[in-house]
């Protein structure tokens, strides 16, 4: 069973850290910046924004990037505020981004919302607004195998070959760090601050493969995904003991959480 009080407490912690330094303006917006939390499908997007032009990639769930390319005029700055205004060639779809942040030089966050416009045959209409946040960098979003394992369903059976294939997919990723011990082998990617552990052929469930993650829900700060290929209830025994002790990870979790809160709010009211 793979080691939860030893590895994934330190990976839930940094979700609530509070980035400290000073506002975002004019020429600190520009670069490259990666969606930390999108409602706005695809999750993924990254924009590269220059005092030229740029471009607002969007990752889709099977990898595909669908690149918009901006223009100098659909970027402009304004002192500590940040809108780009794109418009597809047709005109019939318009996104329109307008954020604000702060961080350092090295970590800078912009947090704002996207608006949504379509053309129905009456002209461009509102949609709708949604929040968006990005990180400076590219560090941090998630590689296709890791997003791919998350973001299918929770537990799933895959195609025999498939567990393996992941595998050999993950040591080929630029920071990967790997450990194991008896029943498991464990690959862990610090930047994204998530794991995807392998069962070894001494496991009844092998092979399969358990993956978790920082969760946005301060409820349950742990998600979990898993993957078998033939032996479903070996693999749900394994998954339900791992979840029970997830479960005692998550209550001291909360607790860490909840305190840290306290004092970064403390922090901030002190400033």
């Amino acid at each position: 069973m793979i080691k939860l009080s030893t590895i994934f407490i330190s990976l839930i912690i940094f979700s609530a850290e509070v980035l400290a330094g000073r506002t975002v303006s004019d020429d600190g917006f520009y670069g490259i910046w990666s969606t930390v939390s999108s409602i706005l499908s695809p999750k993924r997007q990254i924009l590269e924004l220059s005092s030229s032009g740029g471009r607002w990639i969007r990752i889709r769930d099977n990898g595909e990037e669908k690149i918009f390319k901006l223009k100098k005029s659909d970027i402009s700055i304004k002192e500590d505020l940040l809108i780009v205004d794109y418009k597809n060639s047709s005109g019939d779809l318009r996104l329109k981004l307008i954020l604000a942040g702060w961080g350092s030089d090295d970590d800078k966050r912009i947090f704002g919302t996207v608006y949504l416009y379509r053309d129905h045959g009456n002209g461009l209409n509102l949609i709708n607004g949604m929040p968006m946040s990005f990180k400076s960098g590219v560090d941090d979003i998630p590689p296709q195998q890791y997003w791919s394992f998350f973001s299918s369903p929770e537990i799933e059976q895959v195609d025999k070959g498939s567990i393996e294939n992941l595998e050999d997919s993950l040591k080929t990723i630029k920071g990967i760090s790997i450990s194991e011990d008896t029943n498991t082998k464990t690959y862990s990617l610090d930047r994204i601050k998530s794991v995807i552990s392998f069962t070894k052929s001494s496991e009844p469930s092998y092979p399969s493969a358990i993956g978790v993650r920082p969760s946005s829900n301060s409820s349950k700060p742990i998600a979990t995904a898993g993957k078998y290929e033939d032996k479903e209830i070996e693999f749900r025994e394994y998954y339900d003991s791992f979840l029970a002790e997830l479960e005692e990870v998550n209550k001291n979790t909360k607790k860490e959480l909840k305190a840290l809160f306290e004092k970064n709010e403390a922090k901030s009211a002190a400033k």
